[in-house]
């Protein structure tokens, strides 16, 4: 239906933001699959409960901070992500 297209997107993009967390909104959009988190260099971390199941690709671009905590076996947030079966951080695909 349209209305479930509204209420449950499968892609979503940020980019620029200026906060510093990612925001616990995101949790709510169970159908989620694609997240995209472009040049949002004053962001440092995910949301603490993680990212929805539904997930299956992750891109950052440009978010140093949050790149750097995302880190593959090394960063503070590598849990949070290390379950999404693609990510790309900064052009670098991390299985």
């Amino acid at each position: 239906m349209e209305s479930d297209r509204l209420t449950s997107p499968r892609n979503f993009s940020i980019r620029g933001c200026r906060s510093v967390n990612l925001t616990e909104g995101v949790l709510h959009l169970m159908a989620l699959e694609k997240l995209e988190i472009r040049e949002c260099n004053e962001l440092l971390s995910l949301q603490e409960q993680g990212l929805p199941d539904s997930f299956s690709f992750l891109e950052m671009l440009k978010c140093p901070m949050l790149t750097r905590r995302c880190l593959k076996k090394k960063g503070e947030d590598w849990a949070k992500i290390a379950r999404i079966p693609c990510k790309n951080l900064d052009y670098k695909v991390v299985l």
